[in-house]
């Protein structure tokens, strides 16, 4: 069972890195694939096509940051100082 989590997880940072060089519009579920080793089919075993994969890896990025910086700004024995240096720190590092 280890193995398709391996296998979403590969085509996950393939399709980041692609998105990220090359843009949405210009990369392809065949450019992904070939990326992350995997077959196309392989990719729709975990995304309905190229947009559901964005939209999704994009919600995860945003749920990640969000929390992060929550932690950051709700942090019970901090000043409100601290909390909005670390905000800014947490923002522009």
């Amino acid at each position: 069972m280890a193995r398709p989590a391996v296998k979403k997880s590969s085509i996950e940072d393939a399709a980041i890195r692609l998105f990220a060089s090359r843009g949405l519009a210009s990369t392809t579920i065949r450019d992904i694939a070939r990326e992350a080793g995997v077959t196309e089919g392989a990719l729709y075993r975990h995304y309905s096509g190229k947009n559901d994969m964005a939209w999704k890896l994009f919600c995860r990025e945003v749920e990640r940051f969000s929390a992060n910086l929550q932690e950051i700004l709700f942090e019970p024995v901090a000043t409100p100082v601290d909390k909005l240096e670390g905000g800014i720190r947490y923002l522009y590092s």
